[in-house]
């Protein structure tokens, strides 16, 4: 799992999350989770919004300056949801 399809799946979703959640979301350690937040946060294509509470939170709001994810931005242009058998879901 790379960064780019974390924030992908976050910006998708809109919420606030901690490195727990995010772990929990893509089947990784805590560490991971921890590793994903701090790439998220550290890296200038991803803007995010921070909770700094008892356990920091974050949201995706833009990736290269993209406000929706492509899944959004792709339903869009075809008028309908893209079928999963064509994006590999089952």
């Amino acid at each position: 799992m790379s960064t780019e399809l974390a924030a992908e799946t976050l910006l998708n979703a809109g919420k606030f999350y901690t490195a727990i959640e995010i772990a929990r979301i893509f089947g990784q350690s805590t560490q991971h989770g921890k590793r994903y937040m701090n790439n998220l946060i550290n890296n200038p294509r991803f803007v995010v919004e921070q909770k700094d509470l008892a356990e920091p939170q974050i949201k995706v709001i833009s990736i290269d300056g993209r406000k929706q994810s492509i899944d959004k931005l792709q339903n869009s242009a075809l008028l309908f949801a893209r079928p999963k058998s064509l994006i590999g879901e089952m």
